[in-house]
């Protein structure tokens, strides 16, 4: 009948960000969310695809993440802005210097340890977030990674999809790129979280 049985948006002035929503054991909801943030981006030569300077009242995208109880309250919220440098973005992602997409979040996972995996598309980036107190935990891929990949020297760009599976690894879509060729692919990697190793187990390019 299309009769809309219930509905699960951002609170607290985030606009809504449709790249990912997840409903966990416990009944809470857990969405990806947007807020424009006014930066200074003018030290930062990332722009144009010709290393431009960015606008000194640059409008920027900044990701938020919000978990909500079931009756809809505000139980958490994780923002980007308070957590990243600007440089840990990929420039080849960014064009315009006035409206800037800086993170793209595109996929939020609840790990089996009660702390979030977060897919930062523009970073190149997984960050594991802990949730009891906001604080970053690891950062793999992009810029500013913390891992040795053991077997995997492309890593991954552009990825989307980070996901933790029965076994304990995690997976992930390596997006790639066309210029040079990063190939698209699937991918499966065993984490050491501990001693900061990556193994790439299983892919399909």
């Amino acid at each position: 009948t299309f009769t809309i049985i219930d509905s699960v948006r951002p609170k607290n002035g985030i606009l809504f960000d449709g790249h990912d929503l997840q409903i966990l054991p416990n009944g809470h909801f857990v969405v990806l969310g947007i807020e424009n943030v006014t930066m200074n981006l003018s030290s930062y030569n990332y722009f144009n695809g010709n290393n431009s300077a960015g606008s000194v009242t640059a409008t920027v995208k900044c990701g938020v993440i919000q978990e909500q109880d079931a009756a809809k309250n505000v139980v958490f919220e994780w923002h980007c802005k308070d957590h990243y440098s600007f440089s840990a973005v990929a420039p080849y992602f960014l064009a315009s210097p006035t409206n800037v997409d800086w993170t793209h979040l595109n996929a939020v996972e609840y790990d089996t340890d009660g702390n979030y995996l977060l897919s930062v598309r523009h970073f190149n980036e997984i960050t594991k977030i802990k949730r009891s107190d906001s604080s970053v935990m690891w950062r793999l891929g992009g810029n500013a990674n913390q891992f040795t990949f053991t077997n995997d020297a492309q890593q991954f760009k552009g990825q989307h999809d980070i996901r933790r599976i029965a076994n304990g690894n995690i997976t992930l879509f390596d997006n790639g790129r066309s210029n040079p060729l990063h190939a698209a692919t699937a991918k499966e990697y065993q984490l050491n979280e501990t001693g900061l190793t990556a193994n790439l187990l299983w892919s399909y390019t």
